[in-house]
C-alpha cells in the first residue's frame, strides 16, 4: 500500500465514518493528516534500548490545526490494507 491522495481520501472518509468530528483537547474540527505513515515499536521489555526488526503498528497520524494534539490511528482498525481497497 503506498501513501498518495487516493489513500489520504479513504482515510478522512474512515475517520468520518467512524466519528472523528472534533479534537479531544480543544474542540477545534481542523485537522491536518500527516502526509506518510508511521510506525509504533512494540518491545516486551522497558529498556532504553532501539530494538531494529521487532514487531510495529502502521499508523496514520491527525494533527489538530488549532492545538497541535495529534492522534495516531491504527491501519488495521481502518480497514485501509482490505483487498476491495488495493484494487
Amino acid at each position: 500500500m503506498k501513501w498518495n491522495q487516493e489513500l489520504k481520501d479513504k482515510v478522512v472518509s474512515r475517520l468520518n465514518e467512524k466519528g472523528l468530528r472534533e479534537c479531544p483537547m480543544c474542540h477545534s474540527n481542523q485537522f491536518t493528516i500527516v502526509d506518510g505513515f508511521q510506525q509504533l515499536m512494540v518491545n516486551k521489555e522497558l529498556t532504553s534500548a532501539f530494538v531494529v526488526g521487532g514487531p510495529i503498528i502502521p499508523v496514520v497520524a491527525i494533527v489538530c490545526n488549532n492545538c497541535g494534539f495529534l492522534s495516531q490511528h491504527a491501519v488495521g482498525a481502518l480497514k485501509l490494507g482490505e483487498a476491495k481497497d488495493d484494487e
